[in-house]
């Protein structure tokens, strides 16, 4: 079994706070989504903020869109890791790759996810008359 991520997953619950931006921000999401998506699986002390930084065309709508799906990402990329290192500890092979229950998170985790839902709660304080605008 390969030990590297080759996706994220985009939830369509997401689907109407995306179509509400505009085309070129649209881009600039799943650009961030990716990249975001990419770091966290090499290194999961990866921060939303340090991608969200590194692309400032992102107004502020697009990135309170993006601190609700790299939360998603973050969530999915800790379960993925988990059954990594459960794989790679198992002695014989597993018979199906169903998803389980996510295992239960550390409280890093927690804090972790605490921490982003703080941001994105912040961004949407800040965002607020934007925010209004382009969900109408």
């Amino acid at each position: 079994m390969s030990n590297t991520k080759k996706s994220i997953l985009v939830y369509l619950d997401n689907y109407p706070m995306v179509t509400a931006l505009p085309p070129d921000q649209r881009g600039w999401l799943f650009t961030a989504l990716m990249e975001y998506g990419s770091r966290l699986s090499r290194d999961t002390d990866t921060a939303m903020e340090q991608v969200a930084e590194a692309f400032p065309q992102m107004d502020g709508g697009t990135q309170l869109v993006f601190g609700f799906m790299a939360t998603n990402i973050f969530r999915d990329t800790r379960r993925w890791l988990s059954r990594q290192r459960s794989a790679a500890s198992s002695p014989r092979p597993r018979k199906s790759m169903a998803p389980g229950p996510a295992p239960a998170p550390t409280p890093e985790d927690e804090k972790k996810i605490r921490e982003e839902m703080e941001r994105t709660r912040r961004l949407l304080e800040q965002n607020s008359e934007e925010t209004g605008r382009w969900l109408k």
